[in-house]
Parts: C-alpha cells; structure tokens; sequence
C-alpha cells in the first residue's frame, strides 16, 4: 500500500503496487506499507514471509475468521470512501488514517465478521484495479464489461476503423520546448452532454461518473467518444497538475531566470505563473522576468541574492541565446585590469549575434550596475556560449 509522506491539501488515497515502488509516485512523496515481512536482508534465506501485523491485529482476525489480505483490502475500502475522506477530511491532513473496524480489538460483536467480508470483498475489487501490473476481468482482459466498452471508444469523422494517420497526435497536445525536448499542451477537448444510447449503456454507473462526458481529439478525424467527465478529471497520485512543476524543476535550475515569452513558449500561462509566485516556487526579478528560488544553506530562498553569473547561464542555457563575457569584464575576471574592484565588476560586457533583451539591465542587483552587449561582435560561427 502506498500511502502520500506529508499532509497535503489536496489529499489522495493510497495506491496499490505488487512491485517495488517509486517514492515519487505520489504528490509530496510516499511511504510504502507492505501486507508481508521478510527478513532482515534482501538476500534469500528461505524463511516464510511473517504477515506485517501487530499482535492485537492477529488476535482480532483469528476471532473474526480473517486474515491480513482481508485487513488490507479493508483498508482501501476505508481509505478510498467519499463519505470517510469527507468527514475525517481535517484529520487526515494533520496525522495518518484510523481506520474503524467493527468491535475492534475483541471482534467478539455480532456480525463483526460479516462486515470485514464484505468490505474486504470490495477492497480486494478496487486492489485490482489500481494495481496496473494484475489484470482485471471486463477492464484489462477477457470481454469488457457493458459499461466499459461504452467509455473512450474510438471514432472517426467518417465511421470506419482507425489506420494510418488516424493515429498521428496533432490536436495540440504537446510542442517543441528547448532543443529536442516535447512539452505537453491543452490539447482538444470537448465537453457536451451524454447521447440516449451512452446514457443506456453505463445504466447505473452513469450516476457517479458525472452530468457531461468528453470527446477527446487525437486530431480533426479522430477521436475518442464518450469519456465521462469523473473519469476525464480523476487524479490518482495527487499528480493532475503537479507534473508541470516537475517540469518546471528540469527546466529551469535553481537560481535561473527566464522571461514571460519562454514560459508561454513552455506551455506555462499566466495564469499558472501567478500560482507559482504565490506559492513560493517562483520570484519577480523585474517586470516579466522570473526566477526559480536558489536554496543556499543557512539561508532563506527568498534571501540568496541573484547575480550577474546567473543572468549569464540563464540566457545561454535557458533562454539560448548564445552569449559570451568578454571585452573588459574578462580581464577583470583574470585580474588583468588596469583596475581592479574587490566587489567584482561595475559592468558586464556580453557578446554574440542576438539584440539583448529589453530586460537584462533592470534585474535588482547591487554589482554590476549595467550590462554592456555590443552588436555583433564575433562572426556568427564563432559566437559560442562561453563562461
């Protein structure tokens, strides 16, 4: 079981894997329960695995007839109910799940047994399904159960069978970001509201699953019909939005900075740039210039100054314009100046082949009072990003 490492806002139920796990497969990290306990060290000894349970645990399963797969499964019923999250909603984010169990810890009350059952019934269930290593019957293998076949079918403007360029992705789902790498974009999509023939076919399920569905386009012949709106918008992990910060993270390193046209270029709006700075992941250095916080031990993030050498890396390896410090700001560097300042140089002066951006002379720093970028300095096969 796989359960999120810190309190979170938006709280998540647990995962299920049968393999070693990522501790990054959740939103804020994850810690991992296992249903059973080997011994000491990886290598095999041949000893039977010991079932991962507290003794008073032991001691309530043999009275009710169960066993730890039966507390397990219990458990992601428990954990997975709308009605639990929805009340213990406050507790959960301050301290780890309590999970009810009838007539714990003697599990001498009537019907005490009866009710593991059936929750563990419905555990074991939903145990499949989260597990993407174990096939489920009518989901993953064997024929699909009614109101499964009727959700994500695939279509075409001309109602034949997908082929060929059917399959080409190019309704905007991803673009070019720096160098060779593709960025996720918002895509086509589609809501509207369900067809008699859809509304029949997920009968009752059609109840949980949301008021509208969506067509999801592969491209403008293509597409997939009928993703309910619940399924379109679950989140498994906490990561329905969390992975374009992780993106973020790769792309921008620590201390950097970059304009607001390369994130947009970046697939990053305003709107989400306004959310990072109010959160703390990202600073305003000038008007529309950002920086990612520098963690700097014994300081705050918000303290760690910015420095002419980050405006540097920032242009010729983020923004890439290919720059290079030279002229004067180079014999400064190799103590080759007729003058030399213990603060380091007044004036950095860049070369390459690009116009400067408008903003590079108006970051808030104290050294160096100005950038200097001559025009076309260097011939075009020579102007190589430089340090």
């Amino acid at each position: 079981m796989v359960l999120q490492n810190k309190a979170r806002p938006d709280l998540s139920p647990p995962l299920v894997i049968s393999h070693a796990g990522d501790l990054n497969q959740m939103n804020s990290g994850v810690y991992c329960v296992s249903t059973y306990l080997g011994g000491d060290s990886l290598e095999a000894d041949g000893s039977q695995p010991q079932s991962n349970l507290s003794s008073t645990a032991r001691s309530y399963l043999s009275v009710v007839n169960g066993n730890v797969m039966d507390l397990f499964h219990h458990v992601i019923t428990t954990l997975h109910g709308p009605a639990y999250n929805r009340v213990n909603a406050d507790a959960l984010r301050v301290e780890g799940p309590r999970i009810p169990l009838v007539s714990w810890a003697d599990g001498k009350a009537k019907g005490a047994a009866e009710a593991l059952a059936e929750s563990a019934a419905r555990g074991h269930e939903l145990a499949w399904l989260l597990d993407s290593d174990t096939p489920v019957p009518g989901v993953t293998e064997g024929a699909l159960r009614p109101e499964m076949a009727a959700i994500a079918v695939p279509a075409t403007v001309d109602s034949r069978n997908m082929r060929d360029d059917d399959f080409a992705v190019t309704a905007g789902w991803g673009h070019y970001g720096s160098g060779d790498a593709v960025m996720p974009g918002q895509g086509r999509v589609v809501e509207r509201a369900y067809t008699p023939d859809e509304r029949a076919a997920l009968d009752d399920a059609g109840t949980i699953l949301g008021k509208t569905t969506f067509d999801i386009y592969l491209n403008r012949r293509t597409w997939w019909r009928n993703v309910p709106a619940a399924v379109w918008r679950y989140k498994l992990g906490g990561y329905q939005k969390r992975p374009m910060l992780n993106r973020l993270h790769r792309l921008l390193p620590e201390g950097l900075v970059a304009d607001a046209a390369w994130f947009t270029r970046m697939g990053y709006p305003s709107s989400l740039r306004n959310r990072y700075l109010a959160s703390g992941w990202l600073q305003r250095v000038a008007r529309g210039v950002f920086r990612r916080p520098l963690h700097k031990p014994g300081l705050e993030e918000t303290a760690a100054p910015l420095r002419w050498q980050h405006i540097v890396v920032s242009l010729q390896m983020v923004l890439e314009q290919p720059v290079a410090v030279g002229g004067r700001t180079a014999l400064e560097l190799h103590r080759l100046a007729h003058y030399l300042s213990s603060e380091g140089p007044r004036e950095v002066h860049l070369y390459g082949d690009e116009r400067a951006p408008g903003w590079l002379g108006s970051y808030p720093s104290s050294r160096p009072s100005s950038f200097t970028m001559p025009a076309s300095c260097f011939a075009p096969s020579r102007s190589r990003p430089v340090l």
